[in-house]
């Protein structure tokens, strides 16, 4: 949320619950208006925060498109790091 605009500038969520390896995964998304302002970083590394403080929860992961290179830099901003690759995604990981 914007205060001063009283408006949403993107959302994040968690989609499930920690699996067996005590990973949850996050998603995210930022509306264009808002791009390259530092929103979603600041997002990301308050609710990984968090989610590594809970029970069960050893590592917090999100993907993205391997050509979505703004996204990729969020994640690095916000200090995850690269560790799986699919054919179409990459997988990043923050852990204590």
């Amino acid at each position: 949320m914007l205060k001063e605009k009283n408006c949403a500038v993107g959302g994040i969520m968690l989609k499930g619950t920690p699996n067996e390896q005590e990973e949850v995964v996050i998603g995210y998304y930022t509306l264009p208006p808002y791009w390259g302002q530092g929103y979603m970083t600041e997002s990301i590394i308050a609710l990984k925060d968090w989610l590594l403080h809970q029970p069960n929860v050893k590592y917090v992961i999100a993907d993205t498109e391997k050509e979505n290179m703004a996204s990729h830099r969020v994640l690095e901003k916000a200090g995850a790091v690269l560790f799986k690759e699919t054919k179409s995604l990459y997988f990043w990981r923050f852990h204590l």
